[in-house]
Order: C-alpha cells, then sequence, then structure tokens
C-alpha cells in the first residue's frame, strides 16, 4: 500500500501564499511557531515508526531552513509550543509511563515536569506572558479542558469545562482572556459531531461558535 505522508506548510491567515516547510515523507503534526517567527517546532512520525507510534521533536530554523531532532525519548514526544522566554518549550512526553507536560531548556535540553498525575495530561497552550497554562486532561474520566501555573509542578491546578463527553485541543486568544477548544456530546457516537466552544480563562461564559451537522 501507499505511504501517508503529511507536511508543514506555511500561508498566510487568509490561504495565500503557501510555502511547504517540510518534506520528510513522514507524518507531521502538530506544528507551532516561536513568538518571533524564527522557529518551529514539530513532531514527526516516521513511516519507520508509524507501527511503534512513535514520534520525534524537530525544531526548524526558518531562516536557514535548518532541521534537527530536539527530543527522541521512547513513545511521544510531542504537542510541543514555545514558552514566553524563547528558550525553552512545553511539550508532552510518555517516557515516565503516561502521558506528561514537561518544561525542556532549548540549549541544555533539561526537563522539568509541569503536570505530574497518573492520568494523561496533553496539548499545552499558555498566555502571551507566561503567567497561565491551558491542557487537556482524563483527570475525571473523560477528556477535560484544565488550567495551572506552569511556573511549579502541579501549581494551582483547576478544572475549567465541564460540557460534553471529550473536549479537545484548548487554544488561548492572543490577549489570554478566552480559550477556543473543540467538543463531543459523546466521544464514541459517530453520529454525533464535534463543535467549536469558547469560555473565559475561568470557565465562565461558554458559549458555541460553530453548527455544522
Amino acid at each position: 500500500g501507499g505511504k501517508m505522508v503529511k507536511e508543514v506548510y506555511l500561508m498566510d491567515y487568509d490561504g495565500k501564499n503557501v510555502v511547504q516547510l517540510t518534506s520528510h515523507g513522514g507524518i507531521t503534526i502538530s506544528p507551532a511557531m516561536s513568538k518571533d517567527g524564527r522557529y518551529l517546532v514539530y513532531s514527526l512520525i516516521s513511516n519507520a515508526n508509524m507501527m511503534k507510534r512513535n514520534n520525534n521533536l524537530y525544531l526548524m530554523d526558518l531562516k536557514t531552513k535548518e532541521t534537527k531532532i530536539i527530543s527522541q525519548k521512547d513513545g511521544i514526544n510531542s504537542g510541543a509550543i514555545f514558552l514566553s522566554d524563547g528558550k525553552s518549550i512545553a511539550l508532552t512526553l510518555t517516557v515516565s509511563g503516561n502521558a506528561e507536560i514537561y518544561e525542556m531548556d532549548l540549549e541544555t535540553k533539561n526537563l522539568r515536569k509541569i503536570t505530574n498525575h497518573f492520568s494523561s495530561d496533553v496539548d499545552p497552550s499558555i498566555t502571551y506572558d507566561g503567567k497561565l497554562m491551558t491542557f487537556l486532561s482524563d483527570r475525571p474520566g473523560k477528556a477535560m479542558i484544565y488550567t495551572m501555573d506552569p511556573s511549579g509542578e502541579e501549581k494551582n491546578v483547576k478544572r475549567i469545562s465541564y460540557v460534553g463527553q471529550f473536549n479537545a485541543t484548548p487554544r488561548f486568544s492572543p490577549d489570554g482572556k478566552e480559550i477556543a477548544f473543540s467538543y463531543k456530546k459523546n466521544r464514541r457516537d459517530r453520529s454525533t459531531h464535534e463543535e467549536l466552544f469558547i469560555m473565559h480563562e475561568d470557565g465562565s461564559g461558554q458559549r458555541q461558535l460553530t453548527f455544522y451537522p
């Protein structure tokens, strides 16, 4: 059979000026850019690692197009975002047995745990000032959205979503006052579909943005 290939592209917000950035020939996922637009982080599931469900984290210098692996631990190395200082990233690793969110210093590669729970914690997003992080966790037995102070381990963790059976991809607005996320009433029911919601950073003011059958 044919190999599945997904690459990372860059384009204007209106879909114009499309430029292909990667050409690995595997599946590239979860791209995120640094604030200054100089660097890109993304994960690659190579064809060799497809069966092992393993991926590696890459860093690309968008000015020179130089690419290098910055994390290749056993399991998942994914969901990375740049932190406010631009010198470190938050990423999801399963090296400890389950998915946790870590901070990694890009120069030293030193790791610091941000989350530490027996449930899976994934998909971080952070405010521009770096003082609040939102993430997805199945701590309540289903995927729901939490916030916390990323400066410490399990610091001020708070659940802020209580809607549906499955939430995903929480993302802060540029001003950090709202969080957009996807929602599904029942994860296993194929007749239901995902919609986009938005809410304030404390979980209040929740409202539905899309109504698509």
